[in-house]
């Protein structure tokens, strides 16, 4: 269930409302893996920077697009809405995976196990297709239904679901 009030998801349905209807879109749901565990075995401080230094990257690397919005929706997850079509949202995904993984922000403890090295991931989910613009409590349960299948397939998982987000009258 997404709060009643949230800075970034209040300016997430108004950039949506700015979309034009029926217009191809697509929004990224980004899950900082294994937060709970950063914070258990690092320290909140350490946890802190960490979310505080992949909100500066994304914040930073989605700014270079005049067609992406972002939003910190809460302590580890964040939203991405791209409103150009001609933006791969699969190569985007990508390079913001390469993004954090080249912040080298160690991770590691003895009872999980993980694909990657030692090193604070993310998981992706994402959704592309058309938009209807008071569909955002669709956009986002679809989003975060994409994101627990990213999860599911692996730590530092992405996945991409081709939607249309309709109408919620």
């Amino acid at each position: 269930m997404w709060p009643i009030k949230n800075p970034g998801l209040d300016d997430f349905k108004n950039d949506l409302n700015k979309i034009q209807e029926n217009e191809i879109a697509s929004c990224l749901l980004i899950d900082v893996d294994l937060m709970s565990a950063i914070n258990d075995n690092y320290g909140h401080e350490y946890g802190n920077d960490v979310l505080e230094r992949i909100h500066v990257s994304l914040a930073d690397f989605c700014s270079v697009y005049t067609s992406c919005f972002f939003y910190h929706l809460s302590s580890d997850e964040f939203l991405v809405l791209i409103s150009n079509p001609e933006i791969n949202p699969i190569k985007f995904t990508k390079k913001i995976q390469k993004i954090i993984e080249e912040l080298n922000m160690p991770f590691s403890h003895p009872d999980i196990q993980r694909p990657h090295r030692d090193i604070v991931t993310i998981s992706v989910g994402c959704i592309t297709g058309t938009i209807q613009t008071n569909g955002w409590k669709k956009i986002l349960n679809s989003l975060e239904e994409s994101l627990y299948q990213a999860k599911r397939s692996q730590p530092s998982g992405v996945n991409i679901t081709k939607l249309t987000v309709v109408s919620q009258k």
